[in-house]
């Protein structure tokens, strides 16, 4: 049996939450602006193909944060999106 890709979903976010509890943040990551700074850089870059690392990247964030994300459309303007991790 299948299971729909909403339900995959909830099923990774869980598993996501619990690593990063069992985990919680890398101290390298955390203890300063540069070590902040380096780590997201990480997470969001990568070689070609590569998926980032989601439970490093809640690690980075506060448990209520919001993303947005700056896009233009084909006429010039400009849209955010914004988003919970």
């Amino acid at each position: 049996m299948r299971c729909p890709l909403g339900l995959s979903l909830v099923f990774a976010a869980v598993s996501v939450a619990s690593a990063l509890a069992q985990a919680g943040p890398r101290p390298a990551d955390v203890s300063t602006l540069d070590g902040i700074m380096k780590a997201y850089y990480d997470v969001v870059s990568g070689p070609s193909g590569s998926l980032p690392d989601p439970v490093r990247d809640q690690s980075l964030h506060d448990p209520n944060a919001q993303v947005t994300l700056l896009s233009r459309k084909a006429d010039g303007t400009a849209t955010a999106l914004v988003t919970t991790l």
